[in-house]
């Protein structure tokens, strides 16, 4: 009679909390344990105290592990993001560079480290920079293109792969999200013209 009252005076002021079928029946179940575990004994327990026990019980829920989740999936969020905004950044940049090496005329001029060599070459090599994963390598000494056409200057930075001697990183010179001293990276371009 007693968990039938508790029943009565807690489930109007849960039900809309616990729509579901399932959540209902797991209150109701720990009402009755709560119930035969504070009045069953002979311990003179009342009602009042098993009320106490259970609102102590379900608010004793911890607070901080809704906490933790949100701020573990945040961090995973901000990781991932950081991610996909540095590769989106590199590829930005490296349509742009390739763009204005697309638009070059055939009069463009090369130099590497102030020197003067044959656009061609150079200029195929630049314009087949793309995209590789990381492979825990670094870059070798730098070397310095300048490309000139008219009035438009594109200045690059290649470097040496430490491990694969074919394959060059592509830098654009300037301020970068890295704070990378050789610049903006771009990507890499397998060639044996910078050597």
């Amino acid at each position: 009679m007693i968990i039938k009252s508790l029943e009565r005076t807690l489930r109007p002021a849960t039900a809309p909390r616990l729509r579901a079928d399932k959540a209902h029946s797991s209150f109701v179940r720990a009402l009755r344990d709560a119930a035969q575990l504070t009045i069953g004994g002979d311990d003179g327990v009342g009602e009042s105290q098993a009320m106490d026990w259970l609102a102590k019980t379900l608010k004793e829920r911890p607070k901080w592990v809704a906490a933790g989740v949100i701020f573990f999936i945040l961090v995973f969020l901000v990781g991932w993001g950081g991610l996909f905004l540095e590769r989106y950044m590199e590829g930005r940049a490296r349509d742009t560079v390739l763009s204005a090496l697309s638009e070059l005329s055939p009069n463009a001029t090369v130099t590497i480290n102030g020197e003067a060599r044959e656009p061609s070459p150079v200029l195929q090599a630049l314009r087949r920079i793309h995209h590789v994963e990381s492979h825990h390598s670094h870059p070798l000494k730098p070397i310095e293109i300048e490309i000139r056409d008219g009035a438009k200057t594109i200045k690059l930075i290649v470097a040496q792969d430490s491990e694969r001697p074919d394959e060059y990183w592509v830098y654009q010179p300037g301020r970068n999200y890295h704070n990378d001293s050789l610049g903006k990276f771009l990507g890499c371009t397998e060639t044996q013209v910078f050597r």
